[in-house]
Formats: C-alpha cells, sequence, structure tokens
C-alpha cells in the first residue's frame, strides 16, 4: 500500500509540473529534475524523485486527440506518466512540463532519467521504466504499455 500511494503522490505532483524549482534548497537536492526535449520542440520530458522515481512527457501537436474521460475536468492526451512499477498512463493535466530552456537530446541518442530510458528517434520518443513498461509518443500515434 505504502508504494501505491509513493506511487500516486508522484505522478500527481508530476501531473501538476511540479519541478522542484521553488523549494528550499535542502528539499531542493531530493527534487530537483532531470529532463530533455525533443529537436521538433513537440515532445518534452522531465523525471523527478521525491520518495520515490516518476517521469512525465508531454506532446504539444497530436494528429488525433483522445476522448477525454468524464473523469477530466482538464487537458487530456498530452501528458503521460510512468513510475517505476507498471504501466505508462495518459495524464489529466492543466498545465503543462514544456520549457524551452530544456536541453535538446539528439534524435538517435537515449537519455537515461533516474530509473527510466528514452529513446528519441525522428518518429517519436519511447521512455520505460525497469519493467519494460511505459509509452510511445509521435504526432501521429501515442500509446501507452
Amino acid at each position: 500500500m505504502r508504494n501505491s500511494r509513493s506511487r500516486a503522490a508522484v505522478l500527481v505532483l508530476l501531473a501538476a509540473g511540479v519541478t522542484g524549482a521553488a523549494a528550499p534548497a535542502t528539499a531542493r537536492a531530493a527534487t530537483v529534475p532531470r529532463s530533455f526535449q525533443t529537436p521538433s520542440h513537440n515532445i518534452y520530458c522531465v523525471a523527478a524523485h521525491d520518495r520515490s522515481w516518476g517521469l512525465r512527457c508531454d506532446i504539444l501537436a497530436v494528429a488525433h486527440e483522445p476522448a477525454r474521460p468524464r473523469s477530466c475536468d482538464l487537458d487530456y492526451g498530452h501528458a503521460y506518466l510512468l513510475a517505476t512499477r507498471g504501466r505508462g498512463v495518459r495524464g489529466c493535466a492543466g498545465d503543462t512540463v514544456a520549457d524551452p530552456a530544456m536541453p535538446v537530446a539528439a534524435y538517435g541518442s537515449t537519455r537515461h532519467l533516474g530509473p527510466f530510458s528514452c529513446l528519441v528517434t525522428q518518429g517519436g520518443v519511447t521512455c520505460t521504466n525497469g519493467q519494460g513498461h511505459g509509452f510511445s509518443l509521435s504526432k501521429a500515434r501515442q500509446r501507452v504499455f
């Protein structure tokens, strides 16, 4: 149960766009994000650690908007979340982690953000956790696994 609560807390923090920038210096060390953006400036990813790891990637432009569930009163289908265990999920978010100051990851590179690996290609970004779960994002298609 504790892992579920920790996972949920990290995903909520990432869904809210919390990156630790406003935290005091002593707390900031635990929540310093690791991040990147694609050369197309369409996908932005950030990982943060506060008791457990969480990854959030936002895709700004998609070819087809997914249907928003009734439980989501915010934007849906642009934020993707991943914990160290379990499948990736689409997030319901009213903000974005997109920041033009994030470092640009070259096509063909793999970025390691804490326990997550993200492969950046011209076709999109695929991020996974240690269990092999994650998500693949491109303008044409987004999927969680």
